[in-house]
């Protein structure tokens, strides 16, 4: 009975400090969100998720993932015209990792602004001008691959993954 408690404490300490850094989500550098003027969606994509490394840096994997990833998470999240987060849904949460998901949603709502989609606006002429479509929401999807240490890599500039 002393070797088993003994084992789920050792255990136990294992798996604390690997999930300790999910508690909340890292420090923000607050850098501009250039606008986008990327036209297609894959481009845009690139310029959010780009902003999120320079706003993360410190937390970017550099180098191929290992083969074995900690997490995998699937975010959408809505901006308005200019670039606002209006709304952060996670649509496929870690299958173990449980609290990378709502770690993940904080530092993107931490962010507070994206790069605005200017290329992707529907943006219509009047008297010349262009009038961007202020009711307009757009939609930023990519995959989060977290690895055990707090750091990630976002699918869309992922440097790929290590084989097994």
């Amino acid at each position: 009975m002393l070797a088993l408690a003994s084992g789920v404490l050792a255990l136990g300490g294992l798996v604390t400090p690997a999930r300790a850094q999910f508690r909340q989500p890292p420090p923000v550098v607050r850098v501009e969100a250039a606008p986008s003027v990327s036209a297609q969606m894959p481009a845009w994509r690139e310029d959010v998720a780009r902003h999120v490394y320079a706003a993360y840096a410190p937390h970017i994997y550099r180098g191929q993932l290992p083969a074995w990833m900690h997490a995998v998470a699937v975010t959408e999240t809505d901006v308005d015209a200019d670039g606002r987060v209006l709304d952060v849904r996670l649509t496929r949460e870690p299958a173990a990792a449980k609290d990378v998901g709502p770690w993940v949603v904080g530092m993107i709502r931490q962010l507070g602004q994206l790069p605005a989609p200017r290329g992707l606006r529907g943006d219509v002429a009047q008297g010349g001008a262009q009038v961007p479509q202020q009711d307009t929401v757009y939609t930023w999807v990519d995959i989060w691959l977290v690895d055990k240490s707090g750091r990630f890599q976002l699918d869309s500039l992922t440097e790929g993954q290590q084989r097994p």
